[in-house]
């Protein structure tokens, strides 16, 4: 709560204790750190917000979001539903079809298979 970004911080918070760890053995904090009350208690003030640290992991933990959803992109970008059907530029699409790859391919009923048509290098 004392960070202002509280849900990322929960969604992360694994990665966040090992950047915290990392800056207790960069800034020499192990002696001073006896007991878990303390550990916590400088944990708290690592994540206050407006502190130069809280910021750094919050832009930290932005990027990993980020990073999180690209991989998380629909593989079935390329194709559209009309009544519950795969369709691509108005053809059908098998239901044993695999997604299609890119905005270039073509399925092949022969084969069965997608084909991208290579794209034209502009000059």
């Amino acid at each position: 709560m004392k960070s202002g970004y509280g849900v990322l911080l929960r969604q992360y918070f694994r990665e966040a204790v090992e950047i915290f760890k990392q800056h207790i053995v960069l800034y020499d904090k192990g002696d001073d750190l006896l007991n878990m009350k303390q550990v916590r208690q400088y944990f708290a003030n690592f994540v206050s917000a407006g502190k130069p640290t809280s910021t750094a992991l919050r832009e930290k933990l932005l990027k990993l979001d980020a990073a999180r959803k690209t991989c998380e992109i629909n593989p079935y970008r390329f194709e559209k539903r009309i009544d519950g059907k795969r369709t691509y530029m108005g053809n059908l699409i098998p239901d044993c079809a695999p997604p299609r790859p890119d905005d270039t391919a073509l399925w092949n009923n022969l084969t069965q298979q997608w084909v991208s048509i290579p794209q034209r290098k502009s000059s």
